[in-house]
């Protein structure tokens, strides 16, 4: 890696950015400081690891090779203070120097960097040390971007249009494929790269049971494709049309499309995950049904110890709390007996 030279020689970002020789890693790595970003969310425990095997090399040696090269630089007070500070705590901060406290996150910032001394500012921020992407290593960065959103896309519409028409298998096999080729894939410790897809394809039988997908509503659509995807399925369920510069309240009717598709999801879960508890009866001798402690009565009246073959069914049908039933199986082995 040695871009420095391309831009030395009077090159623009762009032209440099098709002779730059990073990784995909590499590349996904830069993206995730468009914006402020302490380096040990990279380099601390647990992640170092994920990111080592991705990169082949240190991560930290990366960070410091973009540091070298131009493509990240240090953080300003401001930026510093984005990281480090929640907006009450910003709020705060500033009641405390007699200074404006309504407004933004950006609008607070600005009024501290304003109306605070620098090396005050300094003072509070010392233990903070994020890095952020350089203009060139932002050019780089949203070039890699808008490349891997467009295949997540591509690859999305392609697994819709499978499920829509009955390739339930089809439909499988192109998340693995997808998810295969990312720098980071995910689900730890999922082998992706595997072509058994007989996990995935038991949700979606049991999704859509005696529905020829062609057929099927929009909700159990969105939930196939939050079970393939490892995602909330609101994201496909159709919604008003609204001006995208405004946040917009979702409907009634949009919220409880979502929580249909959710439990339409929940339900698949459960009934996969029953007949696993059914096929290691040696092990597991009953099954425990647990409620979450905000569910509504009738959830918390079927709380408990089911024998295998008379498990009632999740979610319960007759919940009326709000966001659905959230109610689990958990199995019963012979040792929680002993």
């Amino acid at each position: 890696m040695n871009l420095k030279s391309l831009f030395l020689n009077g090159r623009t970002a762009s032209e440099a950015s098709a002779d730059a020789t990073l990784s995909p890693a590499e590349l996904f790595l830069l993206s995730l400081f468009l914006k402020p970003r302490l380096r040990q969310t990279i380099t601390g425990p647990g992640w170092n690891d994920v990111w080592r095997a991705s990169l082949g090399k240190e991560p930290a040696r990366v960070l410091d090779g973009f540091l070298t090269e131009g493509l990240l630089r240090t953080c300003d007070s401001a930026e510093k203070l984005e990281v480090k500070f929640r907006v009450p705590e910003l709020v705060e901060i500033c009641k405390r120097h007699g200074l404006a406290h309504r407004g933004k996150k950006s609008e607070l910032i600005a009024t501290l960097v304003e109306g605070v001394s620098s090396t005050e500012i300094a003072s509070m921020t010392s233990d903070v040390h994020p890095l952020r992407c350089t203009e060139v290593g932002a050019t780089l960065a949203d070039a890699y971007k808008q490349k891997a959103d467009a295949a997540r896309q591509e690859a999305e519409t392609s697994c819709l249009d499978a499920l829509r028409q009955g390739e339930l298998a089809q439909a499988c096999q192109i998340v693995r494929r997808f998810e295969a080729r990312q720098p980071i894939p995910r689900g730890m410790g999922v082998d992706w790269s595997n072509p058994d897809t007989s996990h995935e394809l038991g949700l979606l039988v049991a999704l859509f049971q005696d529905k020829p997908p062609s057929t099927a509503p929009p909700t159990t659509i969105a939930a196939a494709m939050g079970l393939l995807w490892g995602m909330g399925p609101e994201k496909w369920l159709p919604k008003e049309p609204s001006d995208s510069s405004k946040r917009r309240r979702r409907t009634p009717e949009e919220k409880a499309a979502e929580v249909a598709a959710r439990m339409e999801a929940f339900r698949a879960n459960h009934e996969r995950t029953l007949e696993g508890y059914r096929a290691n009866r040696d092990v597991i001798i009953a099954v425990e049904i647990l409620a979450a402690q905000s569910s509504c009565d009738f959830c918390k009246s079927r709380v408990g110890r089911y024998p295998l073959d008379s498990v009632p069914p999740l979610p319960h049908s007759e919940c009326t709390h709000d966001m659905g039933c959230r109610c689990v199986y958990v199995p019963v082995t012979r040792l929680c007996d002993l």
